[in-house]
């Protein structure tokens, strides 16, 4: 318990301190005896692989100093001409092992410029932990695109081991396309944050108190999770050659449902899209290959044109390290039957769109030239993703006025029995009741697991998503009973009109950040309206002043 204490309070009081040892540490620490520490970043700015121990499969990898997101870039070239082929860029090694808690993230830039468009030639983004590799993603030549950016949480193969990763050319014939362009590569730990910040003001006689409020992350509550490949969207169907059996499946390879351990399978999901057949049945698989069946239920009369969901009757918990595959069988297809829905693809080769006919082996699709995923999704009932007891608390910080940064105001103890809040109250009498003010807020998150503690980024504004902070103003004066207001309509888009018992004086609008973006004075009317279709979308305050009163009204510009 003691222990537990210090922990908390070396979190609460001394952040910035800690932001500073972490950064130090991470600066002696940056490259082990083998691989490197996290975060770790490549741009290409050494213009070379050897700087930071890449290995290329190929001469056709190659550092491109004329682009880039901003140049330089690596890119994966069509020459010299390869066949049926696979050739990787491999990072070294990156060491994780003293990470205990939050999410490891793997972020890089993309471009490719394609030439035949035809969907044959692959990028794929590899991860190899203690079990070997696992595919992440599987991107292939439908087409050229610019720049964008891919992100991919590989918590599940990297946390507290030592991991590499790899982006693998693969394909036919690699001049089907003309470059794959990679840029801006970073692996990074990052652990989750609350959520929905909010702040009220509640008036007194002479003074007021703060009310913040804010939600855990989602991540330590029970939630539902699908499992599916593509988009969950009908957007073609195929038919048999023959009456034969045939078997469809989904599958995720061993250790890719870590994350879901312990997790129950409530229901299995198939759209079939037309009748003519004898019936289907949903299956379940582990192992290599589908090996083992573990689970068989007939569909008398599965819909046609629509999802059918069939609830699992038994208990299935999902187990580390174990592979499955989640399917069915249609018996006795009619040929001229368009039956097996998918999607619109990209094909998940090898993952979304294994199938077998009869007693012969599992293919893919893609193998075959079609480039689509099985409509298939399976329902989890998940338990916490990351375990409640790591979540610590909150650091709640605050600004009041003009100060220009931040202080550390308060620590607030998690409670998983709980997952929303109002939790934080502060007490502040005005500094001078002639004066208005702003005040702010700003909360974050503490995780820690035996030695090592993750700091979260803020919480974001309910009401303005974009920001991390929560803000009101305040004035000293108080607002009497007869000084009754309407302000219409909030949301507003164009106008906003303000209505009193009083006539106005002077009407001020302020954004979140303090400063005056509209005000009309002298009004000398009771009912103003103002133009506001210039201003940005977000929380806007109106401050209206009559010859008793001053009141302040928050409203929301779309």
């Amino acid at each position: 318990m003691k222990a537990l204490n210090y922990l908390r309070l070396f979190a609460a009081y001394s952040l910035l301190s800690f932001f500073s040892l972490a950064s130090m540490a991470q600066d002696q620490l940056s490259k082990p005896e083998s691989g490197f520490y996290l975060p770790f970043t490549e741009d290409w700015h050494y213009g070379n692989f050897t700087s930071n121990l890449w290995q290329t499969g190929s001469d056709n990898w190659k550092i491109d100093s004329q682009n880039g997101n901003e140049k330089p870039s690596a890119k994966f070239h069509r020459t010299g001409v390869l066949s049926n082929y696979s050739s990787s860029l491999l990072s070294n090694t990156i060491d994780a092992q003293n990470i205990k808690v939050g999410h490891v993230y793997l972020k890089f830039d993309l471009k490719l410029d394609d030439y035949n468009n035809n969907g044959s030639e692959y990028l794929k983004i590899k991860v190899k932990d203690s079990t070997g590799w696992h595919t992440i993603d599987s991107l292939s030549n439908t087409g050229s695109f610019d720049w964008e950016t891919h992100t991919y949480d590989i918590k599940d193969y990297s946390i507290g081991q030592v991991f590499q990763f790899k982006f693998e050319a693969t394909g036919q014939n690699s001049m089907n396309i003309l470059d794959w362009f990679i840029d801006n590569i970073e692996v990074y730990r990052e652990c989750d944050a609350p959520e929905d910040l909010t702040l009220d003001i509640v008036f007194h006689l002479d003074d007021f108190g703060a009310e913040v409020e804010w939600n855990a992350p989602e991540s330590v509550f029970e939630q539902e999770d699908t499992l599916k490949y593509g988009d969950g969207s009908n957007y073609s169907a195929l038919s048999l050659d023959d009456t034969q059996n045939a078997y469809c499946a989904i599958r995720y390879d061993q250790g890719s449902l870590n994350k879901y351990e312990n997790d129950t399978i409530e229901s299995l999901s198939i759209f079939l899209n037309d009748s003519g057949f004898d019936f289907a049945i949903i299956k379940i698989w582990i192992g290599q290959n589908a090996v083992s069946e573990i689970y068989s239920d007939t569909v008398e009369n599965p819909l046609s044109g629509e999802w059918t969901t069939v609830d699992i009757s038994t208990p299935i918990i999902i187990l580390k390290n174990t592979e499955y595959w989640f399917g069915y069988e249609i018996v006795n297809p009619i040929p001229s039957k368009y039956i097996l829905g998918t999607d619109n693809g990209p094909a998940t080769s090898g993952y979304g769109d294994k199938i077998k006919l009869d007693n012969s082996g599992w293919d893919n699709l893609s193998d075959f030239g079609l480039d689509y995923n099985w409509n298939i999704k399976v329902s989890a009932h998940a338990s916490a993703v990351l375990d409640p007891n790591t979540l610590l608390g909150f650091n709640v910080f605050r600004k009041v006025g003009q100060e220009p940064t931040f202080s550390f105001t308060d620590f607030v103890d998690f409670d998983d029995t709980l997952k929303h809040y109002l939790h934080f109250q502060s007490h502040i009498t005005f500094p001078d009741s002639s004066l208005y003010f702003g005040i702010c807020y700003q909360v974050n998150g503490v995780w820690a697991f035996n030695s090592d503690t993750c700091i979260s980024d803020f919480a974001f504004n309910l009401n303005i998503p974009a920001e991390d902070t929560t803000c009101v103003f305040i004035t000293g004066n108080n607002e009497s009973e007869k000084s009754w207001v309407a302000l219409y309509p909030n949301p507003a888009t164009s106008s906003i009109s303000i209505k009193s018992a009083e006539l106005f004086t002077d009407i001020y609008i302020y954004n979140n950040l303090g400063s005056i973006v509209k005000q009309t004075e002298n009004n000398n009317r009771d009912c103003v309206t103002m133009d506001i279709g210039l201003l940005k979308p977000g929380l806007y305050f109106i401050m209206a002043k009559t010859n008793d009163d001053v009141i302040i009204r928050k409203f929301i510009k779309q």
